[in-house]
């Protein structure tokens, strides 16, 4: 009996990664067996998501994410279409001041993130410290952070200043901001 040779279109589809999204070494491994394509092999192609070694997760290297995210933005800009990407860094591409859309809400507040330092950052070209971003914005009503978070809840203050913790830490180790967008060290 003859095995008719098996379509694994489908099984790509639902199973290859998508270039934008996080994928484990072990997926990788096994996209490139069922297909044979080279860019599931080519490490060069794949850096870790963390900088913790036993960590198994990579993402497509920031050269190539950047040249899809380029395209993208060209395509929406084509169309009148806002266009961030914060959680991939890139943050140059970027067509409105924020990044979740929560603008578009009558009374918000912000944190402080990194696309805030960013903006800092493109005005003087230097990483601002979290006291510049203190500085910068929390005299702004419409920021929370340091002295504002104990206005609020314990359960809700305590979130934002474990947040304020990790961008601090962050913002100390160009290592780590070179990885989140490498346009921040020039």
């Amino acid at each position: 009996m003859i095995t008719p040779k098996r379509d694994y279109s489908k099984i790509l589809e639902l199973n290859a990664p998508n270039p934008l999204k996080r994928i484990s070494r072990r997926d990788l491994r096994f996209n490139k067996d069922l297909t044979g394509e080279e860019i599931f092999e080519r490490s060069e192609n794949w850096v870790p998501l963390s900088l913790k070694k036993e960590t198994d997760v990579v993402k497509l290297d920031h050269s190539k994410l950047y040249r899809i995210f380029k395209i993208l933005k060209h395509e929406a800009d084509k169309v009148d279409l806002k266009f961030v990407t914060c959680k991939e860094g890139l943050f140059d591409l970027h067509t409105v001041d924020n990044c979740c859309g929560i603008s578009y809400q009558e009374n918000y507040k912000l944190r402080p993130t990194l696309f805030e330092t960013w903006k800092i950052y493109t005005q003087n070209r230097t990483i601002p410290t979290m006291e510049d971003l203190y500085e910068k914005l929390c005299n702004d009503d419409k920021y929370l952070c340091d002295y504002k978070l104990r206005e609020y809840l314990r359960i809700l203050g305590k979130g934002l200043k474990v947040h304020e913790k990790i961008l601090a830490k962050t913002l100390s180790d160009k290592g780590i901001i070179k990885r989140i967008d490498p346009a921040f060290i020039s």
